[in-house]
Formats: structure tokens, C-alpha cells, sequence
């Protein structure tokens, strides 16, 4: 069994650890299918934890940490734990951090709705969600631009890539190609439904796209604009004087508040759309593996377990493009059979172009490809 820590360096009475603690718990619910558990602990039980482990130490800093606070982030360091320092404004995070943690980017919770975000990283950090972090913003050009651009700064700003094909696609592209790959890489769709999206000629074919290849996100929705039908399936936001700014009746920019919230319901959704996607890329997987007799056990982010009473076979798992991690961690985790190593990916929206590429690593590293789709494929496990 597999332990992954959470280390809270902070006072025990501050509101953001029970916060953060329950976020946690909630997010790594399904670890219990694998045998595994996320452990949290804090300052005083950091030399419990294996030298070995998957961990990760949270400092919610403050003026005045105690010694035990301030032992337990050097012991952190000597381990080389990675550590997210948590301040309430990053203005002043030199005077309130700790000075064993100035060396490191701080977080800024300056709300408590931030929680959700400051659990995604520390998820990232354990391996046990997609890091990648790419956002697909659909837009009409003609009345949505401004708002678009407000987002795409927003969510770059915390550490996301952003898609929008007036900025996102090079000259010379295969334009729609292109699209359709960024769709199938993203972790979530942010879909503004204003009055003249449903002129714009792609956006029904991505929208359906988008739910094919299993990627979901939130539809804001303008004033007096009726909820997109093909969109049904994310989660709306209704944009009214509170979070949206309108000159005679045009919507032309959020609020702060408008921005916070599409921020927030994203970081809110980023797991369980990770788990959602997972678990339909292994819905085939599963039903051929009942043919065969097989137990198929998924671990969290990671890979999935084949196995019966005699044989276990490992099968890492990507979502989206694979990336050059992803191919080593399936090359690092493969047993001396040949191929070297099993990948799992849906090849749905990918371009030929990166498809060659990724066969040419591919044969280099002796790793078989698997999509979820195709049963024939999955006839040469043995």
C-alpha cells in the first residue's frame, strides 16, 4: 500500500488547515479503490513520516512561527519535501514568512473560497493530478473578446495555460486540427455563452467535441441568453450586475468578483473532471477486462492495475497529449518483457503530426500504446 502525506506547518487554530483538511479528504476519496490513503499530518509528526514517501509540506505562515513550526520546515528541506508557503497577500510575504521559506514561490489565500486551488497543488505535488493545467476558452470574437482576454490573464496568472484560437494558433496551422487537439488537452472548457455564440461556425462541433473526449467545464451565460442545450452538461454561471460591468445592455467586461468566481468553480471542479475523465477512458477497459477474467484496479492520477490470481500488469495512463513524463514514467515502471512499457491513452483529437511523434518515442522506448476504444488492441496482453 502506497501512503501519500500532506505535512500542515501552522498553528493548530488556524481556520485555513480545517479548511484545507477537509478539501484534501474530499478530493482523495477514490484513493481507497487502489488500498491507498492520503495521510495528513502535522508539524509534530513530520519524523513519522518515511523518508521515502510521497509528501508534500503546506506552511500557512504567520509573524512569530514557534520553534516547532520552524524545525519542521528545516526537516521538511533536508528531506526535500517541496514546500507551498501559504500567506494571506503576497505583498507581504518577506515579512511574514519564515525565512526557511522565502526561497520559494508563496501562495496567496487571501479568501478561504481559494481553498480548492490550494488543494489542487497540493494533489499536483503528490502526483495524484494532472499538472499540465490547460484552460479552452470558447468565445464568440464579435462580443466576447474582452471578457475572453480578462480570463485568459486571470488564469494565467495562477499558473494555467490558456487556449483561445485568435492568439493560440500559429500561422500555417491546420486550423480545426489544431483546435480539436487543444480541446482534448485541456483539463476544462470555459464556454462564454453570449449573444453571438451560436453564430460562431465552430463552436456547436466543440462543444460536442468537448463532451465526447470527456472534458467538461463551466458555460458563463449573458444576461437575457438562454443556456446553451449542446452545454448542458457544465456547470452554468449566470452573469448578472454583481459579476458582470454592461453598457446599454451590452456585457463588456466581468467584475473582480465575475473573475473570482470562474477561477474558483474551476479549481472546484479540476479533480472530480480529472476523476470523470478517468473514469470513462476505463469504462472499455473494464468491460473487456470482465471477458478475461480480470480485476481492474485504477490508482489516482497514475496508472491502473490489470490482474487476475496468477498475473499483475501495470498500464500507466495519460489524458490529453502524452507528455515526454508520461512516456518516461510508463519506460521507468516497465518490467524486461518486451514492449518495455504500456501506456494508455484515447487518441481522440490528436493530429497526425504529434501521433508520429509520439510513435517515434514510442518504438525508442519500447512502449505499446493502448486506446481504451479498441478492443483488438488490448488481445495482446497476456
Amino acid at each position: 500500500m502506497t501512503d501519500f502525506f500532506a505535512i500542515i506547518i501552522g498553528a493548530k487554530e488556524d481556520s485555513r488547515r480545517a479548511r484545507l483538511v477537509k478539501e484534501l479528504r474530499s478530493r482523495t476519496r477514490n484513493l481507497r479503490e487502489s488500498g491507498e490513503r492520503l495521510d495528513i499530518v502535522g508539524q509534530s509528526r513530520i519524523n513519522s513520516v518515511p523518508v521515502d514517501a510521497h509528501a508534500v509540506a503546506i506552511v500557512l505562515c504567520r509573524r512569530g512561527m514557534g520553534t516547532s513550526e520552524i524545525d519542521a520546515i528545516a526537516a521538511a528541506k533536508k528531506r526535500s519535501v517541496p514546500i507551498i508557503p501559504v500567506v494571506a497577500d503576497l505583498r507581504t510575504f518577506t515579512t511574514v514568512a519564515p525565512q526557511g521559506v522565502t526561497e520559494f514561490n508563496g501562495f496567496e489565500l487571501s479568501d478561504p473560497a481559494d481553498i480548492g486551488e490550494l488543494a489542487g497543488l497540493v494533489l499536483e505535488s503528490l502526483g495524484l493530478q494532472r499538472s499540465k493545467r490547460k484552460i479552452f476558452i470558447s468565445y464568440a470574437r464579435m462580443d466576447s473578446s474582452a471578457v475572453a482576454q480578462q480570463l485568459r490573464e486571470a488564469f494565467t496568472a495562477r499558473w494555467y495555460t490558456v487556449f483561445m484560437d485568435t492568439i493560440s494558433i500559429r500561422p500555417g496551422a491546420v486550423f480545426q486540427e489544431e483546435l480539436l487537439q487543444e480541446l482534448a488537452d485541456s483539463d476544462a472548457v470555459v464556454l462564454l455563452n453570449s449573444p453571438n455564440v451560436k453564430h460562431r461556425p465552430y463552436v456547436q462541433q466543440e462543444i460536442a467535441f468537448a463532451d465526447q473526449a470527456g472534458v467538461s467545464g463551466i458555460q458563463v451565460v449573458w444576461p437575457k441568453v438562454q443556456r446553451m442545450r449542446e452545454g448542458a452538461f457544465f456547470m452554468p454561471l449566470m452573469l448578472n450586475a454583481k459579476n458582470a460591468t454592461a453598457q446599454n445592455g451590452v456585457v463588456t467586461a466581468l467584475t473582480p468578483t465575475g473573475i473570482k468566481q470562474v477561477l474558483r468553480r474551476v479549481a472546484d471542479m479540476r479533480t472530480a473532471m480529472q476523476r470523470h475523465r478517468e473514469k470513462e477512458m476505463l469504462s472499455p477497459v473494464r468491460a473487456y477486462a470482465q471477458t478475461k477474467g480480470w480485476k481492474v484496479v485504477p490508482y489516482l492520477g497514475r496508472h491502473i492495475e490489470l490482474h487476475d490470481d496468477v498475473t499483475r500488469i501495470r498500464i500507466d495512463m495519460a489524458l490529453g497529449v502524452p507528455t515526454s513524463r508520461d512516456l518516461e514514467r510508463a519506460f521507468q515502471a516497465a518490467s524486461a518483457g518486451i514492449p518495455g512499457g504500456k501506456l494508455l491513452y484515447d487518441p481522440l483529437g490528436i493530429t497526425n503530426s504529434q501521433a508520429d511523434h509520439l510513435n517515434f518515442l514510442g518504438s525508442h522506448l519500447r512502449l505499446q500504446y493502448l486506446d481504451p476504444k479498441t478492443a483488438l488492441q488490448w488481445t495482446v496482453i497476456p
